[in-house]
């Protein structure tokens, strides 16, 4: 019988794993994907160590499969471990913390499935509607306690807070090619996710009450169809709503930069020359005229231009262009990484700072510092804190000028949806990305990963989100999520027009509203598992 469970618990992971990387198939199988594991574990009449084994074993093999582009960070030479062997027992020890820790609250939700689905077997439909709901409020509250794992294993006093929110590995990326996940827009991702899980123990329940394996089948294709119809139709006047702002909204051209750095951690300029020229050669020779040019993490355009020619510059002063840049600035707690906006006509327009960092590789957290330093590797802490740790800079609000009001993330910080929001509500009317991807450099995953994340930003916020990479995805996405403009190699960025909206989504307005939402519905269901009369 435990064939059959890890049977189970391995097509669960497989289907949630496909979406991430397989385009337009991904929303299906995700509002299916928990469905094997439930129904197996149904007829183990709910064994509470059962449940949670195979949940965590399906989290393992699912945030396995999805973070495997992680390995690209190997060799570690740039962090200061030059014995390959070491540096791989490092870094599998590391990933595998995250790995199991991020499993740990599928394993949580698994355990809280059984005690709550003991009581249901012979009731109503009226009842398993409030089971239904009230296990879904169970996974998203496993969920934003997941948000806060690396927050917790990335702590280090100054650098990070254990309240930092990062939402990798959220089943909502792997489903951004489909209507479902509009829904971002109204309560964000743990709206979606209580959409997810609904879905799956509707088909899981008609599947186990249903006499017959076709009236399965059919009853659960209607299910899963009619999730994704009502989803289509609101997404339909979400989409029309959006045209709408976008034609009346003021559009400016934006280019957006791809730099081409080769694979390293620590450049020196003359390591990053002839990329830089390249690059800088497109956007002179682009015959438009351009509003705005958004140069990616670790860029310095404007000090490399400066010391190479000027013909960016010259470039620039020929339509005013503002200039969204990126530097590496000391102050008083240190190295701060902060995006820059500069204009010909009137120099330095604002800074904004980035707030979160990301652990290792920005800072050495504490855990990870500990432990180096058990293995007597205190020079390689010291080797790299000394050529990278950043200190945290204040975001600060959005910069305004003669064109409109401006925000950027840098990188990590699109993991977590509320600085977004925040940025939204308080103004922005684009969000630009600035990353930089070079350690990743070629890997299909990782780029594919990073442009879903960008993707429900941009609908969370309903704002356009802009993508410069130095070595990553570079693009243009729309505030519903659509990518308008995608390059992935080269030293040539991407161009177009770009509303600057004002409207005001109610994720942006009311935040991550369903995480209480969902402690009341899982309140309801313990209430009447607790005292059924």
């Amino acid at each position: 019988m435990y064939k059959h469970a890890f049977a189970a618990a391995f097509i669960t992971s497989i289907l949630f794993a496909l979406g991430f990387f397989v385009p337009y198939v991904g929303e299906a199988l995700v509002l299916v994907g928990f469905a094997p594991l439930l129904i197996y574990l149904s007829k183990e009449q709910w064994s509470y160590k059962k449940s949670f084994f195979f949940f965590f074993f399906s989290g393992v093999l699912f945030f396995g499969i999805t973070l495997i582009w992680m390995f690209s960070l190997l060799p570690l030479e740039w962090a200061g471990v030059e014995s390959a062997s070491i540096a791989y027992a490092l870094f599998v020890s590391a990933w595998l913390l995250v790995v199991c820790s991020f499993a740990l609250w599928w394993g949580v939700f698994g355990a809280g499935v059984a005690y709550l689905s003991i009581w249901m077997g012979s009731h109503s439909w009226n009842l398993k509607i409030l089971y239904a709901l009230s296990i879904a409020g169970l996974w998203v509250l496993c969920e934003y306690a997941r948000s806060f794992v690396i927050g917790f294993w990335g702590f280090a006093s100054g650098s990070s807070s254990f309240f930092s929110e990062w939402t990798l590995g959220s089943l909502v990326y792997g489903m951004t090619d489909g209507w479902v996940v509009l829904l971002a827009s109204v309560g964000g991702i743990y709206l979606v996710n209580l959409v997810i899980i609904i879905s799956n123990v509707l088909v899981f329940l008609w599947w186990s009450t249903a006499s017959t394996k076709k009236k399965r089948v059919f009853g659960g294709a209607v299910i899963l169809a009619g999730v994704m119809g009502v989803a289509s139709l609101g997404g339909v006047f979400f989409v029309k709503w959006h045209e709408r702002a976008n034609r009346s909204a003021r559009s400016y051209e934006v280019v957006a930069m791809r730099t081409d750095i080769p694979r390293a951690f620590v450049y020196a300029q003359s390591d990053r020359a002839a990329s830089l020229r390249a690059s800088i050669g497109h956007v002179v020779a682009l015959p438009q005229a351009i509003d705005i040019l958004v140069a990616p993490e670790d860029g310095d355009m404007l000090s490399f231009d400066a010391l190479n020619g000027m013909r960016l510059i010259d470039r620039m002063k020929k339509n005013n262009t503002l200039l969204v840049d990126h530097v590496y600035t000391r102050q008083a707690n240190g190295v701060e990484s902060r995006t820059l906006y500069w204009r010909p006509d009137g120099g330095i327009v604002g800074f904004q700072g980035k707030h979160i960092l990301m652990p290792i590789g920005e800072y050495v957290p504490l855990f990870v510092g500990s432990i180096l330093s058990l293995l007597g590797y205190q020079h390689a802490v010291g080797t790299y804190e000394d050529a990278r740790a950043l200190a945290v800079a204040e975001k600060g609000p959005p910069v305004t000028d003669v064109r409109g009001t401006y925000a950027s993330i840098v990188c990590s910080e699109a993991s977590n949806p509320n600085m977004v929001r925040s940025l939204g509500k308080n103004g922005a009317d684009v969000i630009f990305l600035q990353a930089s991807d070079t350690l990743f450099r070629g890997n299909y995953l990782y780029a594919r990963y990073m442009i879903s994340m960008a993707r429900v930003r941009a609908i969370e916020s309903g704002r356009f989100v802009v993508r410069a990479s130095n070595a990553g995805p570079t693009a243009i996405i729309d505030s519903v999520g659509h990518v308008r403009a995608l390059r992935a190699g080269g030293s040539e960025g991407v161009a177009g027009q770009v509303p600057f909206l004002h409207i005001v989504t109610p994720y942006a307005r009311w935040g991550a509203w369903p995480v209480p939402l969902a402690g009341v519905l899982l309140a309801l269901g313990l209430l009447y598992r607790r005292y059924p009369q």
